[in-house]
């Protein structure tokens, strides 16, 4: 998180703390299913149900980072 704060390209900036929301919201073993469109697989991931004290405080600092720009 703090690269991407330190980070002048706002849209990259932006970019990079969604990923993180992204990566703090969902469980870290997703599912794989086949793509209709190809022979390979994607992963699926599942969101969390509930969150740890300090996954609560980085959220925080996500939404006010976001908010800052």
């Amino acid at each position: 998180m703090e690269a991407a704060q330190k980070s002048e390209d706002g849209n990259r900036k932006v970019t990079v703390l969604s990923d993180l929301a992204m990566i703090l919201a969902t469980e870290p073993h997703p599912e794989e299913r086949q793509d209709y469109y190809s022979l390979y697989y994607i992963k699926i991931p599942r969101m969390k149900k509930s969150f740890t004290p300090e996954e609560k405080q980085f959220a925080k600092q996500l939404v006010e980072a976001v908010q800052e720009n």
